[in-house]
């Protein structure tokens, strides 16, 4: 046969060949079949790494799976739970977006972001139901990191007493940041915010505490004591952002606050925002302050602020070293779709 002489082969042999080479009857010029890739099944994850895992998972998705994993539940409580937001009271905790609610005596509700997900009655009473919930999601923890914490009345006897909080933000109502400071790591200090009621529930703490004076942001709902007036106090405050909302704030205590800052110094930036229950109440209080401080009156039309409140006057009143300014004005913010008054005395530099 001619060398140049083209084979065609018959119309199997072709499909062999062309197709599936492999296969093809009788040659042995094509490489023999190869074994399949084998996929490996992945090593099952050790307690090391499922350590690392549930550390940084949603905290509503590890409670979630930790309570139906065995051999999770083992290592859950030395892996420190890291919360977006806690609060815990008397008669309920709110994980993140967790809820458990023991409202009715001999009875356990849980919610997932204020719907309800399913409870049912219990054999002890309501103060039990809680300390136990407590025990089973608190306790037996070696860290617990949450970035805001709210502590309610009536809390601290219901908590295990090992609990070891790193926090930024703390929050309390009807109760005193003191009772909680033995569950609080010191490394949480200087807070980012803290917030309270002042002052009749302080017990015998006042806002002369280094942990109030150190807070990045001070929240002061301040109530009312008698005749005794917090102003005294608020003034002295070290804090340079603080919010202050009040029922018992005089006419001349703005005046007093600005007279204090005047002699003793204030660090520029400070800002302190007063807001007030009854908006009238304000119109006195920044009148009061044009027969002191009439001659340092200004339109600040430098500032940035389009919010001012028209027909009250404005201030520019320097300290005594001169090199900064007390600008007190008065603005109308947005809360809840409504207005609100409020009186704002901030430091900047000249």
């Amino acid at each position: 046969m001619d060398k140049n002489t083209t084979t065609i082969l018959p119309f199997s042999m072709r499909y062999y060949s062309e197709k599936n080479p492999k296969r093809c009857p009788g040659r042995t010029n094509y490489p023999a079949p190869t074994r399949p890739n084998i996929i490996k099944k992945p090593p099952v994850l050790t307690y090391p790494a499922l350590k690392c895992i549930l550390e940084f998972i949603d905290v509503t998705k590890r409670l979630n799976i930790t309570a139906r994993t065995k051999s999770l539940k083992i290592i859950d409580k030395s892996i420190p739970l890291r919360l977006p937001t806690l609060q815990l009271c008397s008669d309920r905790i709110i994980i993140h977006n967790l809820g458990i609610r023991s409202v009715l005596q001999y009875r356990v509700d849980i919610f997932y972001k204020d719907q309800y997900v399913k409870g049912g009655m219990v054999s002890f009473s309501k103060i039990e139901a809680m300390r136990r919930v407590f025990k089973y999601y608190l306790g037996d923890r070696s860290n617990i990191y949450v970035d805001s914490i709210v502590f309610e009345e009536q809390v601290r006897n219901l908590l295990p007493p090992e609990l070891n909080f790193t926090i930024n933000k703390l929050e309390t109502h009807h109760c005193s940041f003191g009772e909680f400071l033995p569950v609080i790591n010191p490394n949480s200090f200087p807070l980012r915010k803290l917030s309270m009621v002042y002052p009749e529930i302080l017990s015998n703490l006042t806002l002369d505490h280094p942990i109030v004076h150190s807070a990045g942001h001070l929240y002061l709902n301040v109530g009312t004591r008698g005749d005794q007036s917090p102003m005294s106090e608020i003034q002295k405050l070290h804090n340079k952002s603080a919010f202050i909302k009040s029922i018992s704030m005089k006419s001349d205590d703005c005046v007093k606050i600005i007279r204090y800052w005047m002699e003793n110094g204030k660090e520029v930036g400070t800002k302190f925002i007063f807001t007030f229950y009854l908006p009238n109440c304000i119109v006195p209080m920044i009148k009061a302050l044009q027969e002191p401080f009439e001659e340092f009156q200004d339109k600040l039309e430098g500032l940035n602020e389009r919010r001012f409140i028209a027909g009250l006057p404005r201030f520019a009143i320097p300290i005594n070293n001169h090199s900064a300014v007390i600008l007190a004005y008065t603005i109308f913010a947005m809360v809840d779709r409504r207005r609100e008054a409020r009186i704002v005395l901030n430091v900047v530099s000249t």
